[in-house]
């Protein structure tokens, strides 16, 4: 099968999920494994103004709805059409001065005591405990497992749903986009030696590219000043029109710098340096990283929005949909959905393992499978 026809019946395999009442996106086991090699970035987005077509949702009304005169940032110097416009050149683009002091101190509170993770040693903390204590023990990053804890806090679900970030997430993706991260990241300086490749992948601080969804964005925000010393976030522009996996290697595979350099030798890598309150959004289809500590520490928030869940094995929020007139945005908001998911026998037998990494290989050389592959979604 070609790769156009099989492009097709991705698309086929999308307005079908999308169709279904109740979706369980996380049943797809090889979609994201096989069927997300096929699209490229402008096939991604145009992916966007099909789907909503298709499935009629009602776009324009979306944006006038989230109209950003209603912004609680400080958009004077801010355009979203010049945001989508370097998204979709360079991938990324940076924000400065948009969320001001008053507002940091509000997320920050919003933050303190939600519990956070090192999923390497899975040590725990909060970040009031850790201001408080300053626990030389604990190193790498925490993370918030349950991010449903994150959005049952009233300034970080606001900032999560600003008319601003639903307007660039809408017209990069172009479609009306569904929320499906909010995350906190405390980074601190490892104990271990910086060059540790296990402790360098596990922290994502070897370069990588993300294939969480079809097609999606991801918002950073910087809460404590983020310099050379201080962990800054690291991106190679353009690389999300010349991916890792159009270099033969496959999606989340860490690479460490000199490869990365063979490969894009003649593309600048990017360091994202800000005061606190800085905001970066980013298409991780790029090649990216975060770097090590050597002191001090860093906070950040992360949304994430995507164009369709098919294919994701991201579990649902467990929280009840907002009664905010935005019923796609919020359409991963599903307790049910998640009781679903967490009952799920989640084990997947060697033979589909086995048969994932052939198709990923095939893939990754240009080499369509035959039909004795296909995933049998429907």
């Amino acid at each position: 099968m070609s790769r156009s026809l099989r492009l097709e019946r991705l698309y086929k395999r999308i307005l079908d999920y999308e169709l279904v009442k109740n979706k369980d996106h996380w049943k797809f086991f090889s979609a994201r494994k096989n069927d997300f090699y096929l699209p490229i970035h402008k096939e991604r987005r145009e992916f966007g103004t099909y789907l909503r077509r298709k499935i009629n949702l009602k776009f324009k009304k979306f944006l006038k709805r989230n109209d950003i005169s209603n912004s609680i940032l400080d958009l004077e110097k801010s355009s979203v059409e010049n945001c989508v416009k370097n998204l979709d050149i360079y991938g990324y683009f940076k924000l400065n001065k948009l969320l001001n002091k008053e507002k940091q101190d509000l997320l920050i509170n919003d933050i303190l005591d939600l519990e956070l993770t090192n999923r390497k040693n899975n040590s725990k903390t909060t970040f009031r405990n850790f201001i408080i204590q300053k626990d030389k023990n604990l190193s790498g990053r925490y993370t918030l497992i349950d991010q449903k804890l994150a959005l049952q806090k009233k300034e970080i679900l606001l900032l999560s749903i600003d008319p601003f970030f639903l307007n660039i997430a809408a017209k990069y993706l172009n479609t009306i986009p569904i929320l499906t991260q909010a995350n906190v990241l405390l980074s601190l300086p490892s104990m271990k030696k910086e060059n540790n490749p296990s402790e360098l992948s596990s922290n994502g601080q070897l370069f990588h590219q993300d294939n969480e969804y079809f097609s999606f964005l991801k918002i950073f925000i910087y809460l404590t000043d983020v310099g050379s010393n201080d962990g800054p976030h690291v991106y190679i522009p353009k690389t999300h029109r010349n991916q890792l996996i159009d270099n033969g290697i496959p999606f989340s595979q860490r690479v460490f710098d000199h490869k990365i350099k063979e490969i894009y030798e003649n593309y600048k890598i990017q360091n994202v340096y800000g005061k606190s309150g800085t905001i970066l959004i980013g298409d991780t289809h790029c090649s990216h990283k975060g770097t090590p500590l050597k002191e001090g520490y860093r906070l950040m928030l992360q949304f994430e929005y995507a164009s369709t869940l098919y294919g994701s094995e991201t579990p649902p929020f467990e929280l009840d949909m907002p009664t905010i007139n935005n019923p796609r945005v919020f359409e991963n908001f599903n307790k049910l959905r998640s009781q679903r998911f967490k009952s799920q026998n989640k084990k997947i037998s060697y033979f589909s393992r086995l048969k994932s990494k052939i198709v990923e290989r095939l893939y990754l050389n240009k080499i369509f499978p035959p039909i004795i592959f296909n995933s049998k979604i429907y």
